[in-house]
């Protein structure tokens, strides 16, 4: 934790930092994240170089024999894989460093295989897709045999049969292959780790206040994330859940926030006020009026 040396530039009279750093003062904290001001101020201190943690690798793993690569030439019953990409942006957005291995298809032992080599050069892995109960989903099976198989499906919709295990003493999570749940799966599970690793611990994401402008049931045993478009009714902050399908991305795209509704509560009432956690910034949020027609439908 760099602490400005007695030797250091801001101690003699010529420096105009003098005046705001002291001998015995402590600049950084253990475990800071480096802002572009810290930098300059680590400079004014004489400090020129700094230990830091290295970006947690995290390899991806696409499995399924319907996958195409993104600029194939689309074909029946085949699938561009896109969620290698999604999950990648998050990674990096999360402090660490993501890197696309070659899909693996639909065989647990080339799955095996690159797991295992995955493993001696990355932190972390995760594997697209095979994460649920049909007949070609091996990855559960893959870290039961070369690890340990911590647990098989999570309390969160969507997103409910993510896997979590452990392989060589590091995390291996099974992601699943729906394209909401697997969004889901990287915000809840490994950008926690990514903040982990980092040694930053849980890390709040933004919020507002809306109201729900109809009655909305849940699922009862399952903590929900509804995504929602959110603007503005009068005076008032709407939220408009949108459809909730885990395998429609778009929504994701329109959606401003996420509501979350807890596992042990059947349903929100109309009028209630909920908060949601942001996927755009506050201020592109406010400005956006719903039209009181709009929400006719909704009642």
């Amino acid at each position: 934790m760099p602490k400005r040396d007695a030797r250091s530039p801001a101690n003699s009279s010529d420096s105009p930092c003098d005046t705001e750093i002291n001998d015995t003062e402590l600049l950084l904290t253990r475990w800071h994240r480096l802002r572009p001001y810290d930098l300059g101020a680590l400079l004014a201190a004489g400090h020129r170089e700094v230990d830091v943690l290295e970006r947690p690798l995290v390899a991806i793993i696409p499995t399924g024999d319907e996958l195409l690569a993104p600029g194939d030439a689309f074909q029946p019953g085949r699938i561009v894989e896109f969620n290698s990409t999604v999950l990648s942006a998050l990674i990096n957005e999360a402090g660490g460093a993501a890197r696309v291995l070659p899909s693996v298809g639909d065989d647990p032992d080339k799955l095996k295989a690159a797991v295992g080599s995955a493993l001696r050069d990355h932190h972390m892995v995760a594997i697209i897709a095979g994460s649920s109960a049909g007949e070609h989903d091996f990855t559960a099976q893959v870290i039961e045999e070369a690890g340990e198989l911590l647990v098989h499906g999570i309390d969160i919709m969507p997103g409910k049969p993510a896997i979590l295990g452990v392989v060589q003493s590091k995390p291996v999570v099974g992601v699943p292959g729906y394209p909401v749940s697997a969004i889901v799966v990287a915000r809840e599970i490994i950008e926690a780790a990514m903040a982990k690793f980092l040694g930053q611990g849980y890390v709040a994401r933004p919020t507002v206040t809306a109201t729900l402008p109809k009655r909305m049931a849940s699922h009862l045993g399952v903590e929900e994330l509804i995504r929602v478009t959110l603007g503005r009714v009068e005076n008032k902050l709407v939220a408009v859940p949108l459809r909730r399908g885990a395998g429609v991305i778009t929504t994701m795209v329109q959606a401003d926030g996420l509501m979350r509704i807890p596992s042990l509560t059947e349903g929100i009432n109309a009028g209630e006020e909920m908060e949601i956690e942001l996927l755009r910034p506050a201020a592109e949020i406010t400005r956006t009026v719903i039209p009181r027609d709009a929400l006719i439908s909704l009642r």
